[in-house]
């Protein structure tokens, strides 16, 4: 078999931009090498700066997710007289890492990954996004599996004769809480710097709980954590609530342990859940605008409340999703190729407003199943006219294409926020289920 295609990008010291690097990958890689693409060569500038500023000359950095480079490289131009070792167990991934870096004393490239037991493991990964590849869930279409070794940080650390941990970036899809569990012991001896990336969409998926866990988690490991501004200013978090609220604005943020802090927590601004009793009423030219024109949702009762306006538009990252949902039938009978309206019962029980007239909004849809198998994977979007704030129940008008070969299936009711995620793969409760008969 022969090699897969590849291409070369050139990647800048955001610190020092006469400093260059010469980052190969698969052609194929929409992610490390498309956001540096986009970027016109520059990738995470604010986490290089904070990290580089935390990094002495000679010191020891573990880049755990190491992919093939980009933050390994800038990394390990800050310490020249001490290491850095990279960690990525993907081969095909690996060896564009081994390439990248083959020309610098001062990496490592280790094999594995590092979670919470020793030993094998399948991992997934997409052709187009290498850089998410997880351990957690099933594969999902276009995905590969590999079998990849595992070791705990602890046992990696004894084996290797580890005498000092300065930092260590951590960016491992999901798996973040098994790399904590099983690196008890060194955090404890070490007390290195530790920069995590937070991204609650992994840690739902694959690991099955929210951003909250793992903010907590690293709260008990370090007391304080902190989080990576824009800027690359180290900004100390209040806690886990304001964490939330910067995720609601950025959609994953780079937390940061054992550092100091150059700013205080920024104001809480995150609506809470009973914000709507807060806010003051819908002003009325919203309340006519929202009048006009077609609507695909409908009140739940036929007096119209008093709906309160939705938060500013900043906040569009419903990163903690929860709503009840049913379907105003039992069952679905319908002609193939038809199209149709399904009247489905919605109750917001999350601090989110739902709504699909923002940035990254939010809408209704579908997935049709067969046999256990998705049959249709992105089925049409429903828009939310009428903005659906916490605690407040609508009925949505759910317009529904009917799968053309006769048989039995099962539709698949989800809300999704458009450019983020499925709300039914972030928990899988939200995926309501209604049994169908197409003939």
């Amino acid at each position: 078999m022969g090699k897969s295609a590849e291409r070369s990008l050139t990647l800048y010291d955001p610190l020092e931009p006469d400093r260059t690097w010469l980052l190969t990958g698969s052609a194929d890689d929409e992610g490390i090498l498309g956001a540096l693409e986009k970027s016109a060569g520059m990738f995470e500038v604010r986490l290089v700066k904070a990290l580089s500023s935390l990094l002495p000359r000679d010191g020891v950095v573990l880049d755990v997710g190491a992919n093939i480079g980009s933050i390994t490289l800038p990394l390990a131009a800050r310490c020249p007289s001490g290491i850095v070792h990279a960690f990525e167990p993907v081969a095909s991934t690996r060896r564009f890492l081994e390439r990248n870096t083959s020309a610098v004393s001062n990496v490592r490239v280790h094999g594995i990954g590092l979670g919470d037991f020793n030993g094998p493991r399948t991992i997934h990964v997409h052709p187009r996004h290498p850089g998410g590849a997880h351990t957690g869930g099933e594969a999902e279409e276009g995905e590969n599996t590999e079998r990849i070794e595992i070791m705990t940080l602890d046992a990696w650390a004894a084996a290797n004769n580890i005498e000092r941990i300065d930092l260590i970036k951590l960016d491992i899809e999901g798996d973040e809480l098994a790399f904590l569990a099983g690196a008890a012991q060194t955090l404890r001896r070490f007390r290195p710097v530790l920069a995590v990336e937070c991204n609650p969409v992994p840690l739902w998926r694959f690991a099955g709980v929210g951003p909250s866990v793992l903010i907590e988690r690293l709260a008990a490991f370090y007391g304080e954590v902190g989080w990576i501004e824009e800027d690359g200013t180290i900004r100390r978090l209040a806690g886990t609530e304001q964490a939330l609220s910067e995720l609601t604005h950025h959609a994953l943020i780079d937390l940061i342990c054992g550092a100091h802090f150059a700013a205080e927590p920024t104001p809480l601004t995150m609506p809470r859940a009973d914000a709507a009793k807060k806010v003051p009423p819908r002003p009325r030219f919203l309340k006519r605008w929202l009048r006009g024109g077609i609507r695909t949702s409908a009140k739940a009762s036929s007096k119209e409340p008093e709906v309160q306006p939705p938060p500013p538009p900043e906040f569009t990252f419903v990163h903690s999703p929860s709503y009840r949902a049913t379907f105003e039938i039992n069952r679905l009978c319908a002609s193939p190729g038809s199209c149709l309206h399904l009247p489905v019962r919605l109750h917001n029980t999350s601090i989110f407003w739902y709504w699909s007239h923002w940035p990254n909004p939010v809408t209704a849809s579908y997935r049709w199943r067969r046999g256990g198998r998705v049959v249709v994977q992105d089925g049409m979007r429903t828009l939310l006219h009428d903005p659906i704030a916490p605690g407040a129940q609508a009925i949505i008008s759910l317009a529904v294409a009917v799968p053309d070969e006769p048989g039995e299936y099962e539709l698949v009711f989800s809300l999704v926020q458009e450019g983020y995620a499925w709300f039914d793969q972030l928990r899988s409760e939200l995926g309501i289920v209604l049994p169908a008969s197409v003939r």
